[in-house]
């Protein structure tokens, strides 16, 4: 047997190894200055490598999260959390490798931070910070780590910093998973694992870094990383009923059917979504005329319309759907999938709301079409408290129920008084949403100062053009990470003489739930 000259994380890392004579022992530069235990460190000049890997998982988070409450939190996390922002586990293997106590600390402490905070214990929801810290510091001591352990753990620490909003570790991370994405060839298939779990968990985690890079691209306002083109060596994510049945002593087949699930759905949509992006900062920056506009917005339009035509019977939303998709433990998914779809198509004709607009052939058909599906969006949220295992909990939902609420507001402001009733209450379900997500992720409380300047704006300005397209609008509608700052062109104590004193307070009196 050849001794080894480099130890298991040199060659991982494909770095240069250089081994130290320590008391006999032989670590290596790396693993010293590192504090890891090092495959070398008890290689004598004489006799052959004996092999001490790193291990996954410490004795300090057996002390911090013995093995009942590691299970709980991650039941909650596959609960309220996986599926919706992103989908990057097998549920089942997920638990062995924590009953196994084979799950790293950089992912079991990345679960448990957004776990904590849904668990009935007000004990274990104070943990939630701890646990979020000790994800970071070990996701930074196994950084060059190369794995998909690793890009996992880097997704799950920037979303709980993104829910703090500090934007500043959630880009970093989410750059770092990029790269690792790069070093480790994903989607592809790791030839040195058989395993049809690991190759679908890999694909998986590629599409869910796709969906991160839309949402966060957006609200970060930075350039997108990753392409909306792909080719078909590119597989959508597979059914998820189809994936959590698969064993794990499945081997990998390549010539085996696939069928398309809910998350391939989620995936065509956020191509549109990109687009969607695209279009409303090239407007704001005055590259497009309003018959630009029109054009591309008639296109995509007829994308989401030709993706909803596509959709299977199945995953239409109705209620009998939804009751039916959520006796399969999906039902928060196929509710995450329809909340995007309402999202995407309130934001591709939001800036059709503007009044200035009158000369445009569009302006009422989109403006009502916007309107239309942000009260879609509100009676969805409303639905899946009601259907159990359905509710919307994530943090993205605080962005798109605060774009949902300024469509329904300006249409308490400026729309059919007949439709008053109804849209006070849809804003009234609304933001009970903003409350309780406002208590599970601190960084919603942003999101609805957020709202509260843009009505504010709506109802202060003397310019009644308060929905023209410009950066000032882009920035509420897509930027979601930034705080947004008043508007004070065109600003007017005396406020906006197209809104009446009695449609000012009834907008004011739906806000004041948001005010306590």
């Amino acid at each position: 047997m050849r001794v080894a000259k480099a130890c298991i994380q040199c060659r991982a890392a494909k770095r240069r190894c250089r081994p130290i004579e320590q008391d006999g022992h032989r670590p290596c530069q790396q693993c010293q200055y590192k504090r890891v235990p090092c495959s070398l460190q008890y290689v004598h000049a004489q006799g052959p490598a004996r092999s001490i890997p790193r291990p996954l998982v410490s004795r300090e988070s057996r002390q911090v999260l013995p093995e009942t409450l590691a299970i709980e939190l991650v039941d909650l996390y596959l609960a309220t959390l996986h599926g919706k922002p992103h989908t990057l586990f097998h549920p089942a293997k997920l638990r062995q490798r924590v009953h196994e106590q084979k799950l790293p600390d950089r992912v079991l402490f990345g679960i448990a931070g957004l776990a904590a905070r849904f668990h009935p214990s007000p004990a274990v929801r104070e943990r939630k910070f701890e646990f979020m810290k000790l994800a970071n510091a070990s996701l930074k001591s196994h950084i060059d780590d190369f794995g998909l352990d690793t890009l996992q753990a880097c997704m799950l620490v920037s979303h709980l910093y993104s829910a703090e909003n500090d934007r500043d570790v959630e880009s970093l991370f989410i750059a770092v998973a990029f790269r690792i994405a790069h070093i480790i060839r994903l989607p592809e298939r790791d030839p040195q694992d058989r395993a049809a779990i690991t190759h679908e968990e890999r694909i998986r985690a590629f599409w869910s870094l796709y969906m991160t890079d839309r949402w966060s691209s957006a609200g970060l306002n930075v350039p997108k990383q990753m392409p909306d083109v792909y080719d078909s060596s590119v597989p959508y994510p597979m059914n998820e009923t189809d994936f959590y049945s698969i064993s794990s002593s499945t081997s990998y087949d390549p010539l085996s059917t696939r069928r398309e699930g809910l998350w391939a759905q989620m995936v065509k949509l956020a191509r549109i979504f990109g687009e969607v992006q695209d279009l409303h900062k090239k407007h704001a920056d005055g590259r497009l005329v309003l018959g630009d506009v029109e054009l591309f917005t008639l296109q995509l339009t007829e994308d989401i319309e030709a993706f909803c035509r596509d959709l299977p019977a199945d995953y239409h939303m109705n209620e009998t759907n939804l009751t039916r998709i959520a006796r399969d433990g999906l039902g928060g998914d196929f509710v995450a999938l329809h909340l995007g779809l309402y999202h995407y198509s309130t934001l591709l004709t939001f800036p059709f709301l503007d009044l200035q607009l009158s000369n445009s052939l569009y302006q009422t058909p989109w403006a009502n079409r916007c309107k239309k599906n942000a009260a879609a969006l509100s009676d969805l949220l409303s639905l899946s408290k009601r259907v159990p295992g359905c509710k919307a909990v994530y943090f993205a939902v605080a962005h798109m129920t605060v774009v949902s609420s300024a469509a329904l507001l300006h249409e308490l402001l400026f729309g059919n008084e007949d439709n008053s009733s109804i849209t006070r209450q849809r804003l009234n379900a609304n933001f009970e949403v903003l409350v309780e997500l406002r208590d599970l992720w601190p960084a919603a409380e942003m999101m609805t100062d957020r709202l509260f300047t843009f009505q504010n704006m709506c109802l202060r300005s003397a310019d009644p053009n308060t929905h023209r397209a410009d950066p000032w609008m882009v920035k509420f509608l897509l930027q979601h990470s930034f705080p947004i700052d008043p508007k004070h062109a065109g600003a007017s104590a005396q406020g906006n003489s197209v809104v009446t004193a009695t449609r000012e307070r009834q907008v004011n009196d739906a806000l004041s739930i948001l005010r306590r």
